[in-house]
């Protein structure tokens, strides 16, 4: 697992066996945290690497850790990278090199996760950023098994693709403080169906995508006096993101509880060779596609095709739903983004929000 920015602090074992709703924590997975600079000036400091540097630095390590792995691997195992925030960034990275290599690995034998990945954002798409000094790329075309996983309104991986919706823009910066580090948390198996897509790339490589879902505004959490007005505000927000033109009035305004409480859920799927098909998108109903986030990142785990699994070392015990704060923090401490970094305050969200929030038009 690769954690994201935060000045070289590793992933405890503690908190990679409770990532995405404990997926990575039985005793048979081997689970090991990716070490990195964790840097992005200026947001890490005046005198810290530039993330396009660090990036590149955690690609070298996390070639290094994958290739070692591999020789590990007995009968049945295969290896996960999860990558988190800006490890996913180093997750591409390494994606995109792994294309470039003609000894890379068989796609049965790895597979990876990103978790609040800003660079598959729309508004982020090829963008440079100035301050960062840092181009966010899109992801490869790659032939292994990919998982994404975005919760709304998470301002570094969910930022508005109409920046010049002010309300939208400041509920985004809530969502860094509301939305981001607990995206790393969400049990799969909780997300409807419709929040589920699956797309087989020209290469064979199945990307599954879950939606997470806010059970209401990041903005309203943060500012409960906004209570009353949250369907304005909702539909004046969801105005500033792409997928919801064309959608009616009714669909836009629903709230995020009714899709959360959708009665259709799906388990988290489980890894296996890709169809041979086109590239396509196809209904998450149709494909049956197995585990694309069945092990730990860097981690040694039974495929599908061995029923029984190995047990190796157990992993301490762990409880999944009073995880200190700090833990939490260190899973996921993104700050990609210039213009929404963890800098950003509550405090700075109220002032924003005291200005934009009369704006919201039903």
């Amino acid at each position: 697992m690769i954690n994201g920015i935060s000045n070289g602090i590793e992933l405890p074992d503690v908190v990679m066996a409770n990532i995405l709703g404990g997926m990575f924590g039985g005793p048979s997975y081997l689970r090991e945290s990716i070490t990195w600079p964790q840097q992005a000036r200026p947001v890490t400091g005046a005198y810290s690497l530039r993330l396009g540097e660090s990036v590149s630095i955690g690609a070298d390590n996390l070639d290094a850790v994958i290739k070692d792995a591999l020789k590990q691997l007995r009968p049945g195992e295969h290896v996960t990278i999860v990558g988190l925030s800006a490890g996913a960034l180093v997750a591409n990275e390494e994606l995109r090199r792994l294309l470039a290599d003609p000894d890379a690995p068989d796609k049965s034998k790895l597979n990876f996760v990103v978790v609040a990945d800003s660079s598959r954002s729309t508004f982020n798409m090829n963008r440079y950023d100035k301050i960062l000094d840092f181009t966010y790329t899109t992801p490869a075309v790659t032939k292994y098994d990919t998982t994404v996983v975005t919760a709304e309104y998470d301002g570094f991986a969910d930022f508005p693709d109409r920046w010049w919706n002010a309300v939208a823009v400041v509920n985004a910066y809530a969502g860094q403080i509301v939305a981001h580090v607990p995206s790393a948390f969400t049990d799969l198996s909780t997300v409807p169906t419709k929040n589920i897509t699956v797309k087989v790339n020209s290469l064979g490589g199945v990307t599954t995508s879950y939606f997470v879902s806010a059970d209401q505004l990041p903005l309203v959490t943060l500012l409960p006096f906004l209570g009353p007005q949250e369907v304005q505000l909702k539909e004046t927000i969801d105005r500033a993101y792409a997928r919801n033109d064309g959608k009616s009035a009714a669909t836009v305004s629903a709230t995020a509880v009714q899709a959360a409480n959708a009665t259709e859920l799906v388990p988290a799927p489980e890894i296996a060779p890709a169809p041979s098909a086109p590239a396509e998108t196809v209904a998450a109903q149709t494909v049956h596609v197995a585990e694309p986030v069945a092990e730990a990142d860097v981690a040694t785990a039974p495929t599908p095709k061995a029923p029984s699994r190995t047990h190796r070392t157990p992993a301490p015990a762990a409880a999944t739903s009073d995880l200190p704060i700090a833990g939490r923090t260190a899973a996921v401490t993104g700050s990609e983004r210039s213009g929404t970094s963890r800098r950003s305050s509550v405090g700075a969200v109220k002032a924003a929000a005291a200005r934009t929030a009369k704006r919201a038009a039903p």
